[in-house]
Protein backbone atom coordinates (compact mmCIF):
# COMPACT_ATOMS: atom_id res chain seq x y z
CA UNK A 1 0.00 0.00 0.00
CA UNK A 2 1.30 3.40 -0.96
CA UNK A 3 1.39 5.76 2.17
CA UNK A 4 2.81 8.79 0.40
CA UNK A 5 0.81 12.02 0.70
CA UNK A 6 -0.41 13.44 -2.51
CA UNK A 7 1.59 16.37 -3.78
CA UNK A 8 -0.34 19.63 -4.16
CA UNK A 9 0.38 21.85 -7.02
CA UNK A 10 2.21 25.03 -5.92
CA UNK A 11 -0.02 27.13 -8.10
CA UNK A 12 -3.10 25.88 -6.28
CA UNK A 13 -1.54 26.88 -2.92
CA UNK A 14 -0.75 30.34 -4.18
CA UNK A 15 -4.27 30.69 -5.54
CA UNK A 16 -5.81 29.86 -2.18
CA UNK A 17 -3.67 32.50 -0.46
CA UNK A 18 -4.73 35.12 -2.98
CA UNK A 19 -8.38 34.27 -2.43
CA UNK A 20 -8.00 34.58 1.34
CA UNK A 21 -6.32 37.99 0.96
CA UNK A 22 -9.08 39.17 -1.32
CA UNK A 23 -11.70 38.00 1.20
CA UNK A 24 -9.95 39.90 4.00
CA UNK A 25 -9.79 43.06 1.93
CA UNK A 26 -13.45 42.74 1.03
CA UNK A 27 -14.38 42.23 4.69
CA UNK A 28 -12.33 45.28 5.72
CA UNK A 29 -13.97 47.36 2.99
CA UNK A 30 -17.38 46.14 4.10
CA UNK A 31 -16.66 47.14 7.68
CA UNK A 32 -15.71 50.65 6.53
CA UNK A 33 -18.88 50.96 4.48
CA UNK A 34 -21.03 49.70 7.37
CA UNK A 35 -19.35 52.13 9.77
CA UNK A 36 -19.92 55.05 7.41
CA UNK A 37 -23.56 54.06 6.91
CA UNK A 38 -24.07 53.80 10.66
CA UNK A 39 -22.52 57.24 11.20
CA UNK A 40 -24.82 58.71 8.57
CA UNK A 41 -27.76 57.04 10.22
CA UNK A 42 -26.76 58.58 13.55
CA UNK A 43 -26.53 62.05 11.97
CA UNK A 44 -29.90 61.62 10.27
CA UNK A 45 -31.39 60.25 13.48
CA UNK A 46 -29.99 63.22 15.45
CA UNK A 47 -31.42 65.67 12.93
CA UNK A 48 -34.76 63.94 12.97
CA UNK A 49 -34.75 63.82 16.76
CA UNK A 50 -34.01 67.56 16.91
CA UNK A 51 -36.71 68.21 14.32
CA UNK A 52 -39.22 66.08 16.20
CA UNK A 53 -38.20 67.74 19.46
CA UNK A 54 -38.71 71.13 17.87
CA UNK A 55 -42.15 70.12 16.62
CA UNK A 56 -43.36 68.15 19.61
CA UNK A 57 -41.72 69.73 22.68
CA UNK A 58 -43.17 73.22 23.39
CA UNK A 59 -40.38 74.11 25.78
CA UNK A 60 -37.69 73.20 23.26
CA UNK A 61 -39.59 75.09 20.57
CA UNK A 62 -39.70 78.20 22.79
CA UNK A 63 -35.98 77.95 23.50
CA UNK A 64 -35.21 77.70 19.80
CA UNK A 65 -37.44 80.68 19.05
CA UNK A 66 -35.76 82.70 21.79
CA UNK A 67 -32.30 81.84 20.45
CA UNK A 68 -33.30 82.84 16.93
CA UNK A 69 -34.83 86.09 18.17
CA UNK A 70 -31.69 86.87 20.19
CA UNK A 71 -29.54 86.26 17.11
CA UNK A 72 -31.72 88.62 15.05
CA UNK A 73 -31.59 91.30 17.74
CA UNK A 74 -27.81 90.97 18.02
CA UNK A 75 -27.42 91.37 14.26
CA UNK A 76 -29.80 94.34 14.20
CA UNK A 77 -27.92 96.04 17.06
CA UNK A 78 -24.60 95.50 15.27
CA UNK A 79 -26.04 96.98 12.08
CA UNK A 80 -27.43 99.96 14.01
CA UNK A 81 -24.11 100.60 15.73
CA UNK A 82 -22.31 100.53 12.39
CA UNK A 83 -24.86 102.88 10.85
CA UNK A 84 -24.65 105.28 13.82
CA UNK A 85 -20.84 105.24 13.69
CA UNK A 86 -20.86 106.05 9.97
CA UNK A 87 -23.39 108.85 10.49
CA UNK A 88 -21.39 110.29 13.41
CA UNK A 89 -18.25 110.30 11.28
CA UNK A 90 -20.10 112.00 8.43
CA UNK A 91 -21.66 114.56 10.81
CA UNK A 92 -18.29 115.36 12.36
CA UNK A 93 -16.78 116.07 8.95
CA UNK A 94 -19.71 118.32 8.06
CA UNK A 95 -19.56 120.23 11.37
CA UNK A 96 -15.79 120.75 10.98
CA UNK A 97 -16.46 122.36 7.60
CA UNK A 98 -19.10 124.65 9.15
CA UNK A 99 -16.73 125.67 11.95
CA UNK A 100 -13.97 126.34 9.44
CA UNK A 101 -16.35 128.49 7.38
CA UNK A 102 -17.43 130.42 10.47
CA UNK A 103 -14.01 131.08 11.96
CA UNK A 104 -12.32 131.86 8.65
CA UNK A 105 -14.84 134.64 7.99
CA UNK A 106 -13.13 137.85 9.18
CA UNK A 107 -16.37 139.73 9.84
CA UNK A 108 -17.93 136.84 11.77
CA UNK A 109 -14.76 136.16 13.76
CA UNK A 110 -14.42 139.82 14.69
CA UNK A 111 -18.08 140.07 15.67
CA UNK A 112 -17.90 137.00 17.88
CA UNK A 113 -14.71 138.19 19.55
CA UNK A 114 -16.13 141.62 20.30
CA UNK A 115 -19.68 140.65 21.28
CA UNK A 116 -19.16 137.32 22.98
CA UNK A 117 -15.64 136.77 24.30
CA UNK A 118 -12.07 136.80 23.03
CA UNK A 119 -11.90 133.05 23.61
CA UNK A 120 -15.24 132.26 22.00
CA UNK A 121 -13.49 131.07 18.83
CA UNK A 122 -11.53 128.52 20.89
CA UNK A 123 -14.78 127.21 22.36
CA UNK A 124 -16.39 126.96 18.93
CA UNK A 125 -13.39 125.10 17.51
CA UNK A 126 -13.90 122.29 20.06
CA UNK A 127 -17.50 121.58 19.10
CA UNK A 128 -16.96 119.40 16.04
CA UNK A 129 -18.11 116.69 18.44
CA UNK A 130 -20.63 117.55 21.20
CA UNK A 131 -18.97 118.30 24.54
CA UNK A 132 -20.09 119.31 28.02
CA UNK A 133 -19.17 122.67 29.49
CA UNK A 134 -17.01 120.81 32.01
CA UNK A 135 -15.02 119.13 29.24
CA UNK A 136 -14.51 122.43 27.41
CA UNK A 137 -13.41 124.19 30.59
CA UNK A 138 -10.89 121.43 31.32
CA UNK A 139 -9.44 121.43 27.79
CA UNK A 140 -9.10 125.23 27.61
CA UNK A 141 -8.16 125.64 31.28
CA UNK A 142 -10.98 128.13 31.79
CA UNK A 143 -13.45 128.71 34.58
CA UNK A 144 -16.60 126.74 33.96
CA UNK A 145 -18.78 129.82 34.51
CA UNK A 146 -16.89 131.64 31.75
CA UNK A 147 -17.42 128.73 29.38
CA UNK A 148 -21.12 128.56 30.21
CA UNK A 149 -21.51 132.29 29.62
CA UNK A 150 -19.80 132.03 26.22
CA UNK A 151 -21.96 129.07 25.22
CA UNK A 152 -25.15 130.81 26.33
CA UNK A 153 -24.33 134.02 24.40
CA UNK A 154 -23.43 131.96 21.32
CA UNK A 155 -26.75 130.18 21.67
CA UNK A 156 -28.45 133.57 21.67
CA UNK A 157 -26.93 134.17 18.23
CA UNK A 158 -28.05 130.71 17.09
CA UNK A 159 -24.48 129.41 16.79
CA UNK A 160 -24.67 126.75 19.51
CA UNK A 161 -27.28 124.44 20.91
CA UNK A 162 -27.38 121.74 23.59
CA UNK A 163 -28.99 118.43 24.48
CA UNK A 164 -29.50 117.21 28.03
CA UNK A 165 -28.77 113.71 29.31
CA UNK A 166 -29.61 112.27 32.71
CA UNK A 167 -27.27 109.75 34.31
CA UNK A 168 -28.20 106.89 36.65
CA UNK A 169 -28.04 109.20 39.66
CA UNK A 170 -30.41 111.70 38.08
CA UNK A 171 -27.75 114.34 37.32
CA UNK A 172 -28.21 116.31 34.12
CA UNK A 173 -25.36 116.86 31.68
CA UNK A 174 -25.51 119.48 28.93
CA UNK A 175 -23.81 118.49 25.68
CA UNK A 176 -23.13 121.53 23.52
CA UNK A 177 -22.82 121.43 19.74
CA UNK A 178 -22.78 123.73 16.71
CA UNK A 179 -26.25 124.58 15.44
CA UNK A 180 -25.46 124.07 11.76
CA UNK A 181 -28.99 124.98 10.66
CA UNK A 182 -28.65 128.60 11.81
CA UNK A 183 -25.11 129.51 10.78
CA UNK A 184 -26.32 131.00 7.49
CA UNK A 185 -28.82 133.13 9.42
CA UNK A 186 -25.97 134.42 11.57
CA UNK A 187 -24.03 135.42 8.44
CA UNK A 188 -27.12 137.22 7.13
CA UNK A 189 -27.50 139.02 10.46
CA UNK A 190 -23.94 140.37 10.59
CA UNK A 191 -24.02 141.28 6.89
CA UNK A 192 -27.22 143.29 7.33
CA UNK A 193 -25.68 145.07 10.27
CA UNK A 194 -22.59 146.36 8.51
CA UNK A 195 -21.24 147.50 11.85
CA UNK A 196 -19.55 144.69 13.63
CA UNK A 197 -18.98 147.02 16.56
CA UNK A 198 -20.40 146.40 19.96
CA UNK A 199 -20.77 150.11 20.76
CA UNK A 200 -24.32 150.80 21.92
CA UNK A 201 -26.08 153.69 23.61
CA UNK A 202 -27.12 151.46 26.49
CA UNK A 203 -23.55 150.64 27.55
CA UNK A 204 -20.86 152.99 28.88
CA UNK A 205 -18.30 150.38 30.00
CA UNK A 206 -15.86 148.86 27.52
CA UNK A 207 -12.59 147.05 27.99
CA UNK A 208 -9.34 146.37 26.16
CA UNK A 209 -6.09 144.57 26.90
CA UNK A 210 -3.17 146.95 26.42
CA UNK A 211 -0.86 144.06 25.65
CA UNK A 212 -3.07 142.25 23.13
CA UNK A 213 -4.92 145.16 21.52
CA UNK A 214 -2.15 145.91 19.02
CA UNK A 215 -2.60 142.39 17.62
CA UNK A 216 -6.30 141.61 17.97
CA UNK A 217 -7.88 145.12 17.99
CA UNK A 218 -10.66 143.81 20.21
CA UNK A 219 -12.89 146.10 22.24
CA UNK A 220 -15.02 144.11 24.66
CA UNK A 221 -18.27 145.01 26.35
CA UNK A 222 -19.13 144.44 30.00
CA UNK A 223 -20.99 141.15 29.45
CA UNK A 224 -18.05 139.66 27.55
CA UNK A 225 -15.55 140.23 30.37
CA UNK A 226 -17.63 139.91 33.53
CA UNK A 227 -17.30 136.13 33.94
CA UNK A 228 -13.55 136.25 33.29
CA UNK A 229 -13.13 138.61 36.26
CA UNK A 230 -12.08 141.40 33.89
CA UNK A 231 -8.90 139.54 32.93
CA UNK A 232 -7.55 138.89 29.45
CA UNK A 233 -6.70 135.29 28.56
CA UNK A 234 -3.04 136.40 28.48
CA UNK A 235 -3.40 136.89 32.25
CA UNK A 236 -3.37 140.69 32.39
CA UNK A 237 -6.12 142.84 33.84
CA UNK A 238 -8.38 144.48 31.26
CA UNK A 239 -8.49 148.25 31.19
CA UNK A 240 -11.82 150.05 31.26
CA UNK A 241 -12.53 152.77 28.68
CA UNK A 242 -15.61 154.91 28.16
CA UNK A 243 -17.95 154.78 25.18
CA UNK A 244 -16.28 157.68 23.33
CA UNK A 245 -12.82 156.12 23.62
CA UNK A 246 -14.21 152.77 22.48
CA UNK A 247 -15.83 154.41 19.44
CA UNK A 248 -12.56 156.11 18.50
CA UNK A 249 -10.64 152.83 18.70
CA UNK A 250 -13.23 151.00 16.58
CA UNK A 251 -13.24 153.76 13.93
CA UNK A 252 -9.45 153.83 13.87
CA UNK A 253 -9.25 150.05 13.47
CA UNK A 254 -11.89 150.04 10.72
CA UNK A 255 -10.14 152.82 8.76
CA UNK A 256 -6.84 151.00 8.99
CA UNK A 257 -8.39 147.85 7.59
CA UNK A 258 -9.99 149.77 4.75
CA UNK A 259 -6.62 151.30 3.80
CA UNK A 260 -5.02 147.89 3.79
CA UNK A 261 -7.68 146.69 1.36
Amino acid sequence: MNNKKPKYNKNIKKGKKDVKAQVKRAQASKRKVVKKVNNNKKIIKTKNTFKNLKNTNPKARDIIKADNAAARIKKRDADNKLRIAKKAESDEIFVKEVIKKLLSNERANSYIGQNVNKRAAEVISLLAVPKTDEQIAEILDMKINSVRRILNILQGYGITNYNTYKDNKGWLSFFWSINTTKIDQFFEYINKNNKTTIITDSCDDYFICKKCYQDDKLVLNFDAVFESNFKCYCGRDLERIDRKSAENLVVESTNKKMKEL
